[in-house]
């Protein structure tokens, strides 16, 4: 039986759009599988799913693989009672996730829905964060252009030294 991190009351079944959660029963949060955690997210309100972004997907495999910590506070799997790692989910959430690699992730109360809401800003091509996302994205491809003009440059620099025609 899977347990609340913080009030270590056992956890209660519960749906959550086509997801099956563990929640707590004193509302503490909600402890999920890492697929389960990506389907919560990235179904939207009319059953549509949006993609996840290579930050959620590297964020989840940081925590799932190393052993990451965010902060000082550090909680144990309600399954198997060893230290979770935690990380920021996508890197700029704000929400931090526990996760333990082998049983599952923990969301503390509200966190779910901040990272719902995140995703669908994110799928509306038109919002601040898809925005912000599509500028950042065009600087990276600005900059790498920049990086090969100027490595060509180099590279014909160095044939017109050691190759005369």
């Amino acid at each position: 039986m899977k347990r609340c991190v913080i009030c270590l009351e056992d956890t209660v079944e519960r749906q959550h759009e086509d997801v099956t959660l563990d929640a707590c029963p004193n509302g503490h949060g909600v402890w999920l599988l890492e697929r389960e955690l990506v389907d919560a997210v990235h179904t939207v309100a009319d059953g549509s799913r949006t993609g996840m972004t290579y930050e959620e997907g590297r964020s989840l495999t940081m925590v799932m693989d190393h052993d990451v910590k965010v902060d000082d506070e550090v909680r144990d799997c309600p399954m198997c009672e060893r230290p979770m790692n935690s990380v920021e989910y996508a890197f700029t959430s704000g929400v931090v996730i526990d996760a333990c690699p082998t049983h599952g992730v923990w969301l503390d109360a509200g966190e779910l829905d901040q990272l719902e809401q995140a995703a669908e800003q994110r799928a509306d091509p038109s919002s601040p964060e898809s925005l912000d996302a599509e500028a950042r994205r065009a600087a990276r491809d600005e900059a790498g252009n920049r990086q090969v003009e100027l490595k060509l440059s180099i590279v014909d620099s160095l044939r017109g030294m050691f190759f005369k025609r």
